[in-house]
């Protein structure tokens, strides 16, 4: 605002804005003729400029009305984000306790993070796998090496690790293990989360999950969580290829192992030569209070978005 004459007030969030960036803002707003930085002499950090030139009901409904409707999101609009910080367009800070959906473990805008993607895009945008690039095999080496793994692969999303996870199962279970063609089958926990493609759609035991989304991919078996005579049962199968499991179940309401139920999914798998694949996506990276959650030798595990090569059998 403009009071007086010439007298500019200014209201600041980030505590790395300068006079400069003030200006720069309050021109593109046409709140200021002249870049008069020079002038503005106090800064208040308790107060707030935000990014938001409506209220929030009409980005809302411009998402209603152009956007598809795939989630039911409260009434709250996110204009920025710093560390475990969010601001709504009406300035008003929350503790962003949902993590970007557990992505964020480094929270928002952290300055190192935004400064390595600044260097890469200033450097090296995009190859395809046609090519080798500078980057890839050291991040290959740090992350198997990290994790006890013998081969990783980069992926877009959680759902598409666990996509690749099941292909590579499958993959094994007609080269190694020896299961006739087309007929390998995996075995998931009821009441699991592993994304929201057909493939997830296909696996999951949660109507509104897969209504109206089939036909679905077969050869899916389903065993309840923490029911290791379900699962030994199930294993007797000769053309089983993996058992699929969240160490703990998130959308199910943060369900835990009961003692022991791990490790005796390790052994049984073990027996019937059937590999153990951990959907870590929620709980690996320090969710648990170490890398993953697991530390009973996974097959092959998948993280927020990583995916490992499991040991052949």
């Amino acid at each position: 605002s403009v009071r007086g004459k010439g007298l500019l007030c200014a209201i600041v969030i980030n505590e790395s804005i300068n006079a400069w960036d003030v200006c720069l803002k309050l021109k593109e707003n046409g709140l200021l003729a002249k870049n008069t930085h020079k002038q503005i002499i106090r800064f208040a950090p308790p107060l707030l400029m935000f990014s938001g030139l409506y209220g929030q009901q009409y980005y809302i409904d411009k998402e209603a009305e152009y956007g598809a409707h795939n989630y039911r999101p409260i009434p709250v609009v996110i204009s920025r984000g710093k560390g475990c910080y969010l601001w709504d367009t009406d300035g008003k800070m929350y503790y962003d306790c949902i993590s970007g959906q557990s992505v964020l473990n480094q929270g928002h805008c952290h300055p190192r993070l935004v400064k390595v993607m600044q260097d890469q895009c200033q450097m090296l945008t995009l190859t395809s796998r046609a090519l080798y690039t500078t980057a890839l095999g050291e991040y290959a080496e740090y992350l198997t090496k990290l994790f006890g793994y013998q081969k990783m692969m980069p992926m877009n999303s959680g759902v598409e690790a666990v996509d690749t996870a099941v292909k590579l199962a499958r993959k094994w279970a007609y080269e190694v293990k020896g299961v006739p063609p087309n007929q390998a089958k995996i075995i998931f926990a009821k009441n699991n989360f592993h994304g929201r493609s057909i493939f997830a759609c296909s696996v999951s035991t949660d109507p509104q999950v897969y209504e109206n989304f089939g036909p679905f991919i077969p050869n899916i078996l389903h065993v309840e969580f923490n029911d290791l005579n379900a699962l030994e049962e199930a294993l007797s199968d000769p053309h089983c290829a993996a058992f699929v499991v969240e160490p703990i179940q998130g959308e199910a309401g943060v369900v835990l192992p009961s003692e022991g139920y791990l490790k005796g999914v390790r052994e049984l798998c073990t027996k019937n030569r059937v590999l153990m694949v951990a959907d870590e996506v929620q709980t690996g990276l320090g969710r648990t209070g170490r890398l993953v959650g697991l530390k009973i030798g996974i097959d092959a595990v998948t993280l927020k978005f990583w995916i490992f090569h499991p040991n052949k059998r």
